[in-house]
């Protein structure tokens, strides 16, 4: 890995290399960005320089801390440059030890229990999303094919989930519209329509048969279509 292609330097004591490989394969593997001595240190290349090269280059560090680390002078040494440089330093805790004074007023990410835990917030230290929330959030959304060889149809028209079976239970002061009459209920206006139309005429033909009362058929037409009129205001109102 070239000098320009990576964000983080890890900064360790040796007594700490197993964990310091382990945390960087883990990091890589999520797509992380760094630059570690076991890894990036190749056949040939002479290591205090490449070391040193990798330091300067770097935008941040990882300085993992523990007795054995706030001890070394490497690492200190490591961990002054890159603050006095202006780069982002997150400090690990690995084991209970006592924070060097320059790390004091920097928040440290404990690992001294678990390590998932602390492994979630360094993410959140280094801004690095895992591979599997990058890929939710930019891949697309897979289609979804039907198993039917024709697609159904997107239903143009739903029926509010808000509209109640019963309009006497819908709360006051919510305005219900004309459409959302429940049929049970248009059922009943139009039995009392339809009886009060056929009595209408069974009264008045009767008195124009017996000759009470002489009625047109436009008078009786006129009548009846009153009587619907009236019996369905009266239905309506009745039922709400």
């Amino acid at each position: 890995m070239s000098m320009e292609e990576f964000d983080y330097f890890f900064s360790y004591s040796r007594d700490d290399s197993e964990f310091v490989l382990k945390l960087a394969k883990h990091l890589r593997s999520i797509g992380a960005n760094l630059w570690l001595d076991q890894l990036d240190i190749l056949g040939g290349q002479h290591w205090d320089s490449t070391v040193e090269n990798a330091l300067k280059n770097c935008k941040g560090m990882i300085a993992v801390l523990s007795p054995a680390g706030v001890e070394s002078k490497n690492v200190m040494d490591e961990v002054s440059y890159a603050l006095e440089e202006g780069k982002l330093v997150v400090p690990v805790l690995l084991h209970t030890c006592e924070i060097p004074f320059r790390l004091r007023r920097v928040q440290h990410i404990d690992f001294t229990g678990d390590y998932d835990t602390g492994f979630s917030q360094l993410l959140k230290a280094l801004r690095i999303e895992p591979i599997s929330k990058q890929n939710k959030t930019d891949s697309p959304e897979e289609e979804v094919v039907s198993d039917s060889s024709t697609p159904p149809r997107p239903a143009l028209f739903k029926r509010p989930a808000a509209v109640a079976e019963d309009p006497r239970s819908i709360p006051e002061g919510m305005p219900q519209h004309p459409l959302n009459v429940p049929k049970r209920m248009i059922l009943k206006i139009m039995a009392v329509v339809a009886g009060s139309a056929m009595a209408t005429f069974a009264i008045f033909a009767t008195l124009s048969d017996t000759g009470v009362l002489k009625i047109s058929e436009r008078t009786m037409a006129i009548l009846i279509a009153v009587s619907v009129i009236v019996s369905g205001v009266w239905a309506i109102r009745r039922f709400r």
